[in-house]
């Protein structure tokens, strides 16, 4: 090829006969250039990518973001090249090819070695940091610290040379990210076995995150650290009254109430033990308090002694002195006299209320006027029915409360229950109607005899404002050395959705009750709950008293009344958002949880589980069911045998 060669000295040499070459040859070259081309573009394009590093806190150290446009460019990168790989024209690039090929898989394990890793960097480095985390956990913190070390390494590495593809591209860096990956994995599970052991001692901790409670445990020496989470771990103490030396004296509530620990104690040893004691101390104290405040009741007049005790214990005191009467009453043949004498209390009450009280005080007379009213209608119905005698089915169908032995009792019919002592504070109460009544009782014997309960209808018609509002019966947890096992141990879920519309109405004043393996109450309540109004003394005079909480915790409206009944029982109760994300294994650990610590859960939104997953909760309930009734001392939810103690009561009650 030479200046002077022009397209007419080629047609005159002949060429012309060879134009199909010619042009074969030519498309041949276009092609390869165009392969070239595109490689040199990519491999330009990726000489200005940096990896943006920034420092990680007070770390001394880097972290790093690889953009979505970044990983979208790599992904449409590898596809690029094995298209072309697969060209009949890379002939003269196909070593480049394939060492490109090979650079840009590289970068993309690297990438994803790497941001593993930096997630799970940054989720236990903060743990780690803690002196007493690493003091009780030895061999994880040497081998996070191992980690460490090649995690400083690797981002000082990038931080001295910050381009992507020169970094990346780099088979020793990707071992040292597996390495550090397979490291993370071991201390990871190590972690998760050390909070499982915590768990085991405080079982409370089940109803905690592990983020939660590692907050909790990387705080060890500081025992107040512990304050803001203590509604999760228990139904309602709020905050813990220390001491300057550290000294735990008293327990408030949500709405402010303060009840001193009778005795005192010390937050010695790690966390979970003495979180165990504060439990212990809670219900010590409301039972050694509540037992001053019936000897106090003897004595004071109870218009000033409704106001010198905790909300909780003036409800139970009221209802075990009204058990007392109505018993002394019945036998004596003087409840006329004990009904006018209820009446003047109520009328006391009544004038309490409209004088001037603390925020909590009024709490508290609100909650037992409407108590002490349900109690009036009793008495009322009692003379009605001109009730002789103290076996009667009219008085034995009540709740009665019994203090013996320094123990507080709660019978019905022949059924009968220990007092929890689980702290309350001031929950508020609406009021109870016939309906209520009856539903109660068939609640209660299912308990007794050991069956879960049902109450079932269309959707609407107050299946749950019926059984959230049960009379105050807390429920006792016993202990088996460093485990807990329920007394009661409630799955309350809204069933809403498995309610057939076409179901037969019952009417308001009618009840259908049945107690079998699942007791069942058909009901229609409509709107007896929402005004209920009684006359105290004349008939000019008219109490309506209608209770809210005033402080509620961080749940729905809807789930607040799903857990009420936990409230009324006095059992912490955990509520729990459904999602189609849970597992059977996430499952099985929250039910571990309330089979060790005996509390209630409100299983919100079920029906969103996968049928598959249902299918083997179900299978777990069973399993519960049958420990229970068997009086296993285990059982195995998780492929994990769970020490339980004894489980005398598990009841499984089904709700809309």
């Amino acid at each position: 090829m030479t200046a002077n060669l022009t397209f007419r000295k080629c047609l005159e040499a002949g060429l012309g006969e060879y134009a199909d070459v010619v042009v074969q040859v030519a498309e041949s070259a276009g092609k390869e250039f165009a392969l070239e081309q595109a490689l040199t573009k990519m491999q330009t394009e990726w000489e200005s990518i940096i990896i943006e590093l920034t420092a990680y806190k007070d770390t001394g150290t880097f972290i790093m973001k690889i953009s979505d446009e970044v990983t979208q460019m790599l992904d449409d990168h590898l596809i690029l090249t094995q298209q072309m790989s697969f060209s009949p024209f890379k002939g003269e690039f196909e070593e480049s090819l394939s060492e490109w090929e090979d650079k840009l898989h590289l970068t993309q394990f690297v990438l994803e070695e790497w941001t593993e890793c930096q997630k799970q960097w940054m989720y236990l480095e903060p743990i780690f940091t803690s002196e007493d985390i690493n003091r009780q956990l030895p061999a994880e913190s040497k081998k996070y610290n191992t980690m460490e070390r090649n995690w400083r390494r690797i981002m000082k590495n990038a931080v001295d040379q910050p381009t992507l593809i020169v970094v990346c591209p780099d088979k020793k860096l990707l071992e040292s990210l597996k390495e550090c990956n397979h490291l993370l994995e071991q201390v990871q599970k190590g972690l998760s076995d050390y909070l499982e052991v915590k768990r085991i001692v405080f079982p409370r901790f089940y109803f905690l995150s592990d983020e939660e409670l590692l907050e909790i445990l990387s705080q060890g020496k500081n025992p107040t650290a512990v304050q803001p989470h203590l509604r999760k771990c228990f139904e309602n103490i709020a905050k813990l009254h220390f001491e300057e030396d550290l000294e735990i004296t008293a327990m408030y509530s949500g709405e402010g109430e303060c009840v001193k620990f009778d005795p005192s104690m010390y937050p010695t040893g790690n966390v979970e033990n003495w979180l165990l004691q504060v439990e212990e101390n809670m219900r010590n104290t409301l039972r050694s308090t509540l037992g001053k405040s019936l000897e106090d009741l003897k004595t004071k007049e109870r218009k000033d002694w409704v106001l010198k005790w905790p909300g909780q214990l003036v409800i139970a005191g009221s209802q075990t002195e009204w058990t007392a009467h109505v018993e002394q009453g019945i036998l004596g043949e003087r409840l006329p006299e004990y009904y006018n004498t209820m009446l003047e209390q109520l009328d006391d009450l009544r004038g309490l209320v409209k004088g001037p009280l603390e925020r909590v005080e009024r709490q508290v007379l609100s909650a037992l006027i409407v108590i002490e009213v349900h109690a009036r209608d009793v008495l009322a119905n009692l003379l009605k029915e001109n009730v002789k005698n103290i076996n009667d089915f009219e008085w034995i169908s009540q709740l009665r409360y019994y203090w013996v032995e320094e123990e507080l009792k709660v019978r019905a019919v022949n059924a009968e229950f220990q007092y929890g002592y689980e702290y309350l504070g001031n929950s508020g109460r609406l009021v109870i109607t016939p309906l209520t009544d009856r539903c109660y009782l068939t609640l209660t014997g299912a308990l007794h005899l050991k069956f879960g309960g049902a109450p079932a209808g269309p959707a609407g018609t107050g299946k749950t404002e019926t059984t959230k509002h049960h009379v105050l019966l807390p429920v006792r947890v016993i202990r088996f050395k460093y485990y807990s096992s329920p007394m009661a141990s409630l799955v309350l879920t809204d069933s809403s959705q498995l309610t057939s519309d076409s179901q037969h109405l019952v009417h308001p004043t009618e009840i259908r009750t049945s107690i079998s393996m699942s007791s069942a109450v058909e009901l229609n309540t409509t709107s007896a709950l929402a005004n209920y109004a009684t006359e105290a003394g004349d008939g000019n005079k008219v109490c309506r008293e209608k209770t809210t909480m005033e402080t509620k915790k961080d749940m729905g409206e809807a789930d607040e009344r799903k857990c009420d009944l936990a409230k009324a029982f006095a059992i912490q109760c955990v509520v729990f958002n459904c999602s189609d994300q849970l597992d059977f294994m996430a499952m099985g650990k929250f039910f571990k949880g309330l089979a060790s610590s005996g509390a209630w859960a409100c299983f919100d939104e079920f029906n969103r589980i996968d049928i598959e997953v249902l299918s083997v909760v179900a299978q777990q309930i069973t399993t519960i069911q049958k420990a229970q009734q068997a009086q296993m001392d285990r059982l195995d939810l998780t492929l994990q045998h769970l020490l339980v103690g004894t489980l005398t009561s598990v009841r499984l009650i089904w709700t809309g």
